[in-house]
């Protein structure tokens, strides 16, 4: 991936006060742990949550690297072909779930799936690639050291 379509690093900052924040706020707001009375403010706010844990999932996931060099750029690669393979049998699955076990299952629409979805590819991503690098890291520091 070219760096020119990737954030700068200080977008990683703002991603990680965002995610989480939109993330916590969404999921209380569907749990009903915070409630509000107005149909429309409720739905505002979980628009508003919701668009703002993906922003910052994106500012995340789309920024730079202190180093961006070129161990950085095939990890980064690879984390996103893993993501998009772990996605579509996911979305396979659950099609094949809802189309054929729909009654016993209850009301699982689409809709649910596709954000169930979005928020997975984001997250698996995430997770792989911070994870691949901080491995590899303290694999590397370790060498370093003997």
């Amino acid at each position: 991936m070219k760096s020119r379509f990737l954030f700068s690093y200080q977008f990683k900052r703002a991603g990680v006060f965002m995610a989480p924040l939109g993330f916590i706020i969404w999921v209380l707001l569907q749990r009903k742990v915070i409630s509000v009375d107005l149909p429309s403010l409720k739905t505002g706010l979980l628009i508003i949550s919701f668009c703002s844990f993906l922003i910052g999932m994106a500012f995340l996931v789309l920024s730079k690297e202190k180093t961006e060099d070129e161990y950085t750029r095939k990890v980064r690669l690879e984390s996103y072909q893993f993501s998009a393979l772990i996605q579509f049998f996911l979305l396979l699955g659950l099609t094949i779930l809802v189309l054929f076990f729909e009654n016993s299952l209850g009301r699982l629409v689409f809709e649910q799936m596709s954000i169930f979805i979005i928020l997975f590819f984001w997250l698996t991503y995430f997770i792989r690639f911070n994870f691949v690098l901080y491995s590899s890291k303290s694999f590397n520091g370790k060498d370093n050291e003997e």
